[in-house]
């Protein structure tokens, strides 16, 4: 598969792009693409570790789907 994408929430979608292992957020107001960020994988990799962080000081419920 080169590309996964899936709708994330609140009008985020995310793509995985294979060809170069980059991780594309974008906003969308149902008919176009208002905002891309492009992460690359140590940026991707440092989001990951902040994210990580922060359940640890928030707890886990706030940063869950099941919240």
């Amino acid at each position: 598969m080169s590309n996964f994408r899936e709708y994330l929430g609140d009008g985020v979608y995310g793509t995985y792009d294979a060809a170069h292992g980059t991780v594309v957020l974008t906003t969308e107001n149902g008919i176009h693409v208002t905002n891309t960020v492009v992460l690359e994988p140590i940026v991707l990799a440092s989001l990951i570790d902040w994210l990580l962080k922060l359940r640890s000081i928030e707890g886990v419920d706030k940063l869950t789907k099941e919240s």
